[in-house]
């Protein structure tokens, strides 16, 4: 692969390699998720751990999944960020 290569083209190469139709849209899933994290300036590794975790335990309930799209996150990370 070339390094100069955009990242929706690396993306779509690397969905190719997904291995069926419902691998290719899980891999498009995670792409998006990723790409919407980065583009509202968010670590997405944290991001997505952070928001796992919170469903999984229950921390967060099904009314308040809003609180966890990656703009709404930042913003209740903030103030926590600047008392540090």
């Amino acid at each position: 692969m070339r390094a100069d290569r955009s990242s929706a083209e690396h993306g779509h190469a690397t969905s190719l390699f997904a291995g069926s139709d419902g691998g290719a849209r899980h891999w498009a899933i995670v792409a998006s998720l990723v790409a919407t994290a980065k583009l509202n300036g968010v670590e997405p590794l944290a991001w997505l751990t952070d928001v796992l975790e919170r469903m999984v335990s229950g921390r967060t309930k099904a009314h308040e999944l809003e609180r966890l799209m990656p703009w709404a996150w930042k913003v209740e990370r903030l103030p926590a960020a600047v008392h540090v």
